[in-house]
């Protein structure tokens, strides 16, 4: 078979992607799913590393993504201080969106339907479990084994598009993730948002705007044009060289280079 990527993934123990850095340092925390975890590139060529490099590695920074999170995760992550490596000053938390997180937080991931389950409560979110209940999880699971029955699950459910009360469940649980940074760290919250030229792109980067969290545009560091070239091939995650320009564009936003 044809080999996509040969890399190596490896895992601290605190159960994060390994970032070098300062553990004493000041504390700059990266969330997210498989685009900041680094899904088909080596320790050294993420997000989170290509930031700490920027910093001279004087920072404690840390990588809690992972593959096939969404908000949900994050925000319950921060909910139950399951987020180890931490420790104050907390400088900013950097959550990278993208558009499927919408869906994902709505329980429509095929991987996570036991995954955290937030309901909109009041003028923010709750946590009420799991996002489907037992039943619905054997089935599904069963489903999933047939071609034919996987096909119209992801037509019927896990690929349609996403509703207005799911965008704004998903606005919500950003929001409330912000607001538990600004309380547990005294420290701010930045969106870097894949923002698409689509119809749900722009739905999703309308309502986010509205929460007053400050919103990093990919496109105003890489534009749309560019998009292709700077993903691994065939896989759609960004390659080295995105995050590169990501780590550049924060390490500008925030003052914060290590000096020549």
């Amino acid at each position: 078979g044809l080999t996509r990527y040969h890399v190596v993934y490896t895992i601290d123990s605190n159960g994060h992607r390994k970032t070098q850095g300062n553990p004493a340092g000041d504390t700059w925390l990266f969330v997210g799913c498989s685009f900041t975890f680094g899904e088909g590139l080596n320790d050294d060529q993420t997000l989170p590393s290509y930031f700490s490099q920027d910093l001279g590695y004087r920072a404690n920074v840390v990588n809690a993504a992972f593959h096939g999170y969404g908000a949900h995760q994050m925000l319950h992550l921060l909910e139950t201080n399951r987020i180890g490596g931490i420790h104050k000053p907390v400088r900013q938390v950097i959550y990278e969106a993208i558009d499927s997180h919408v869906r994902r937080s709505a329980g429509r991931a095929s991987w996570d339907l036991a995954g955290p389950n937030y309901q909109i409560d009041g003028d923010s979110v709750r946590y009420a479990g799991n996002l489907h209940g037992s039943y619905f999880i054997t089935l599904a699971h069963i489903a999933l084994k047939s071609d034919v029955f996987r096909y119209f699950l992801f037509r019927m459910y896990f690929d349609t598009s996403f509703d207005r009360r799911e965008l704004e469940a998903y606005a919500r649980i950003v929001q409330q993730s912000a607001r538990l940074v600004r309380r547990k760290y005294d420290a701010g919250f930045t969106i870097l948002l894949w923002d698409e030229d689509t119809e749900s792109g722009r739905q999703i980067l309308a309502r986010l705007e509205q929460t007053g969290i400050p919103i990093i545009k990919v496109s105003e560091i890489i534009p749309r044009s560019q998009w292709e070239k700077f993903k691994i091939p065939v896989d759609g995650h960004p390659a080295p060289q995105a995050n590169r320009a990501f780590a550049a564009a924060l390490a500008k936003r925030f003052a914060v280079a290590a000096a020549n």
